[in-house]
């Protein structure tokens, strides 16, 4: 097992509206969750935060943020080290 520590919005957004397989929560504090990284879901769960990632229409919708959320997963699952954008305010994001 890997626990590893991920950000709470895109999963609950994964699961909670789109209601998608996802590893079960292990841990959770108020900004995280811990996941086994090696659960058959994570690899359902990895897809759709690429996806997000990867979508720029998505990014100027109704200031839409999935794909904020999709990349903080990313990054905290190590699929994306070192990659950070910053906003208008010059904010990594």
């Amino acid at each position: 097992m890997a626990l590893t520590r991920i950000p709470k919005a895109f999963y609950d957004d994964h699961v909670g509206c789109r209601d998608l397989p996802a590893p079960t929560i292990l841990k959770e504090n108020s900004r995280h969750y811990w996941i086994d990284r090696d659960h058959p879901d994570c690899a359902e769960l990895i897809s759709d935060a690429e996806f997000y990632d990867n979508i720029h229409v998505i990014r100027n919708m109704d200031g839409d943020t999935t794909h904020i959320g999709a990349r903080a997963l990313l990054r905290a699952l190590g699929l994306r080290p070192g990659l950070y954008f910053r906003d208008e305010h010059g904010r990594k994001i």
